[in-house]
């Protein structure tokens, strides 16, 4: 039987190291890890350009839960989640990122094993239509795969929802929504609203409006109805894809707007313990608007930080052992 160098050096020829340095003083587990790859990777010449070779083990050699969300060779930027099994209180400890050959591992690029929640679209399925609102499966805008959700029909409180499966409470949470609306698109109703709430239409979103006077906010629901908590003035994002953030904690809820490239563009914080628990992901607000890839993770603050190291020929590794 073949040892597990023996089976690295037939299968994949190149790591990359990942060094993962707890910040929080928190010991966690289980806890989603984005690993950022730019123009100084020193991997973009063997890298597959769908990604399809590249998997992610511990340092023993244990292959991890891992999910792409991008893979751009030609502009050199990629974004790969990973879960981490145990990452020790002001910590380190280091995974690899491998590529350039055979991926025995393909059945863990799963984003469904790597969130608490997910969903990416590409398969429609659970969502049900709130009021007079409406939400359909389209192609015309997409940041992921090859489907996004499209917010059409009535403005809000109407909608759609889907069931999350189980029973999420407020203890530490980023519930993040992949968003988009076109310059001069739904100038009647022009907020994008996407969150979380109970059966009974009771929870909080992300609010972002947009318009002559761009705002974002905490959205609270009351069966339904909203009122908007910590309005914030900002520069408006349109035409392009963005993230929403909803932060639930035990005692504060925060609405964070981020780039595609992940740096903040703005957020709001409210104090408000009124509601603990929530069933369905929803997407009310305004039409239309699109989003692409939801899913639920955990958060501490602030979140460990993710250092690229330089990659290793394994064949090279290999002539040491």
């Amino acid at each position: 039987m073949p040892t597990l160098a023996r089976l690295l050096y037939l299968t994949t020829p190149i790591k990359t190291s990942i060094l993962i340095t707890e910040q929080s003083g928190s010991d966690l587990t289980d806890y989603e890890v984005r690993i950022m790859l730019d123009s100084g990777w020193d991997g973009w010449d063997k890298v597959s350009p769908d990604g399809n070779d590249i998997f992610v083990t511990d340092e023993n050699g244990k292959p991890l839960y891992y999910w792409i969300e991008k893979i751009d060779k030609d502009n050199k930027s990629g974004v790969i989640w990973c879960k981490v099994p145990s990452i020790p209180a002001n910590g380190q400890v280091k995974i690899y990122l491998y590529y350039g050959g055979i991926n025995p591992y393909v059945n863990y690029r799963d984003g469904s094993k790597v969130f608490k929640f997910f969903d990416d679209i590409e398969t429609w399925t659970g969502w049900e239509k709130v009021g007079d609102g409406d939400v359909t499966q389209t192609t015309e805008q997409v940041y992921h795969g090859a489907y996004s959700l499209k917010k059409i029909s009535n403005c809000d409180p109407h909608g759609g929802r889907k069931s999350l499966g189980f029973t999420l409470d407020r203890n530490y949470w980023i519930v993040e929504f992949f968003r988009r609306r076109n310059s001069g698109e739904g100038t009647d109703c022009y907020a994008d609203r996407t969150g979380v709430e109970d059966a009974n239409g009771n929870g909080y979103s992300a609010g972002f409006s947009h318009g002559s006077s761009p705002s974002i906010y905490v959205d609270k629901r009351s069966g339904g109805s909203a009122t908007q908590l910590g309005s914030t003035s900002v520069s408006d994002i349109l035409s392009e894809w963005y993230i929403a953030q909803l932060i639930l904690t035990p005692s504060v809820v925060k609405t964070r707007i981020l780039k595609k490239d992940y740096t903040l563009h703005a957020e709001t914080t409210v104090s408000d313990t009124t509601y603990t628990s929530f069933t369905h992901i929803y997407i009310r607000g305004g039409r239309p608007y699109y989003v692409d890839v939801i899913r639920i993770r955990k958060y501490v603050d602030p979140e460990p930080s993710v250092q690229v190291l330089s990659s290793i020929n394994v064949i090279k590794e290999l002539d040491f052992m």
